[in-house]
């Protein structure tokens, strides 16, 4: 049974397929890059120049604010999906604070109006009532 068990994991082990991880420089945007930088830093990453050209006009706070989704459709899957992990480590790295809504919130300050008194500075209020 042990021999059983060691070829079976053995077989399983073959199947997988190693991960590519590409090495890039330690470089960061953050929220206040210019598109310049932007355009900069999407290069010494690596993406292709059809994302460079269309990213490239964006400041970093308009890069920031595009979801997972929209970077997939706009880069196509594998390139947005890297592109997106790349944001998160600049985030990370560079504490940017992500000014995307959660995904219900729109739904609640639609539906919802008479719950918000007050959208300021990126808090919320909420009336005594």
């Amino acid at each position: 049974m042990h021999a059983e068990l060691k070829n079976v994991l053995y077989l399983f082990g073959k199947k997988r397929h190693p991960i590519e991880i590409q090495k890039t420089p330690e470089v960061y945007i953050n929220g206040t890059s210019p598109p310049s930088e932007v355009k900069a830093w999407l290069r010494a990453k690596g993406f292709s120049d059809s994302v460079v050209k269309t990213l490239g006009g964006m400041d970093g706070n308009e890069l920031f604010s595009l979801s997972k989704a929209q970077l997939e459709t706009i880069c196509g899957g594998s390139e947005g999906r890297r592109l997106h992990s790349q944001l998160t480590i600049s985030r990370n790295v560079t504490g940017v604070i992500s000014h995307t809504p959660f995904p219900g919130f729109l739904f609640l300050l639609h539906w919802s109006p008479f719950l918000w008194e007050t959208l300021k500075d990126g808090e919320m209020s909420l009336r005594n009532h």
